[in-house]
């Protein structure tokens, strides 16, 4: 078995602040140690690993003997690898990294991910190997550009891509492959190599982009009907983008299918299986008690570093219930209310890249964050309460004439968005959930 990584392991971005930073370098220690107890063959040196500081990412990786691959990264001393061959039962597999040519890598040099590639796969087919493996963590359009430009790539791990029950056909001939986000899933493809074929298929590619095709056009159907019984010009505007951005999703799975549709027959086979990570699958307690340990070490560094609760311009939920108590009894049946339990349950609630969503006023409003900016500021605010929806308070309670917001649907995407909840967040579906409108009558 090959095992890869398409990289941000440690964080999801280029962008991480001075107080994130010290709790993700713990979850970097105890990642990197539980990579290297399981075993992996190659890993992606991307924007969000460097994100933690290129040294300390180079230390871990001596630390754990991580075989980190980067085409287009020069951090310096030979670090990471431009390209990697791993062999195993007579098979060559050969291994490449593309990120992107911006500059969010401080103290390394990302050049061309293109021209990278393309003198790569030429290393690569000469060396020979038998499968050449694209680490990808560029975003969709320049990947393509890539996959376009640069012919021989077999199997592309996509980083950034949503996980991928079926992989998507490749431009080339290959397969893009898409484990997903925050590591709740692991893809894992087995394949039947064809003497002198060049291009993949994979068994089920054919009929999950049908029925990706078919449920796209049915959700077409429903925004439009529902934009025609909508209340308002909002809520149709609402359904109408919905429909137009189904129609677009529709028109792509269909152009997919054509291309799958239209690959040899003499083709090397895959076969796909994403397992998620639920509660199905048995601890490791080794693992475990390795993720116990970090989470006492992250809880010790906020709890040596004691703060203040920063309420900003914001009030809390009770101070709302005065005058509104029927809207207050129906949010607390609500799992908003509850929010703040669900991390004190798993022991979370000290994780900076957790508490913002469980609480009211640390995500940004109006492009800022107005109220707590770490875990320990929180104190009343705890929860996703009624400002968490309509704004800060302060202001109306001095003056109840000084309106409050209307909720959108960009409201709450800051929290459900496509990573946290992968992409099951529909906001009017959802809206019936935490609506007032009972309580109101």
């Amino acid at each position: 078995m090959f095992v890869v990584d398409g990289g941000n392991l440690y964080w999801k971005s280029s962008r991480l602040t001075s107080q994130e930073k010290p709790q993700q370098q713990e979850k970097a220690r105890l990642m990197a140690a539980a990579v290297d107890a399981s075993g992996i063959d190659a890993m992606l040196l991307a924007e969000g690993d460097v994100a933690l500081g290129v040294d300390f990412v180079r230390a871990l990786a001596e630390e754990h003997r991580l075989p980190y691959v980067a085409s287009n990264l020069d951090c310096g001393g030979g670090f990471p690898a431009k390209d990697l061959v791993i062999e195993k039962s007579g098979l060559h597999v050969g291994v490449l990294g593309a990120v992107n040519d911006r500059a969010l890598f401080p103290g390394c040099t990302a050049t061309d991910p293109q021209a990278a590639i393309r003198d790569g796969v030429a290393r690569l087919r000469a060396a020979p190997v038998d499968v050449i493996v694209l680490l990808d963590a560029l975003a969709d359009e320049p990947s393509d550009g890539l996959l376009k430009a640069v012919p021989g790539i077999d199997l592309v791990v996509g980083g950034t891509l949503q996980p991928l029950a079926s992989p998507d056909p490749a431009p080339g001939g290959g397969l893009q492959l898409g484990p997903g986000t925050r590591g709740r899933d692991v893809g894992v493809l087995s394949f039947t190599l064809t003497p002198g074929a060049t291009a993949w298929r994979e068994d089920s590619t054919l009929g999950r982009l049908a029925e990706q095709r078919d449920r796209y056009n049915e959700k077409v159907k429903q925004a439009k009907a529902d934009a025609e019984k909508a209340n308002g010009e909002r809520d149709k505007d609402v359904a109408l983008r919905r429909a137009e951005f189904y129609a677009k999703e529709a028109a792509g799975a269909e152009a997919q299918l054509q291309a799958a549709t239209a690959v040899s027959q003499r083709a090397h086979t895959a076969h796909n299986t994403l397992v998620t990570l639920d509660t199905a699958v048995k601890d490791d307690s080794a693992v475990q008690a390795m993720v116990d340990a970090a989470k006492e070490r992250i809880n010790a560094l906020v709890s040596s570093s004691p703060t203040a609760p920063v309420l900003g311009p914001y009030v809390g939920s009770k101070a709302c219930s005065a005058c509104h108590a029927s809207q207050a009894t129906q949010w607390q049946g609500t799992a908003h209310a509850r929010a703040w339990a669900s991390l004190v349950g798993k022991k979370r609630q000290l994780d900076q890249a957790c508490f913002a969503c469980h609480a009211t006023g640390a995500v940004p409003w109006s492009g800022e964050v107005l109220g707590p900016h770490a875990p320990g500021e929180v104190g009343s605010l705890s929860n996703v309460g009624c400002e968490s929806c309509h704004g800060p308070g302060k202001e109306h309670v001095v003056n109840p004439a000084t309106p409050m917001a209307t909720p959108t649907a960009a409201t709450c995407t800051g929290c459900h968005d496509a990573t946290q909840d992968d992409g099951r967040f529909d906001f009017l579906a959802y809206l019936p959930r935490i609506s007032h409108a009972a309580a109101a009558k």
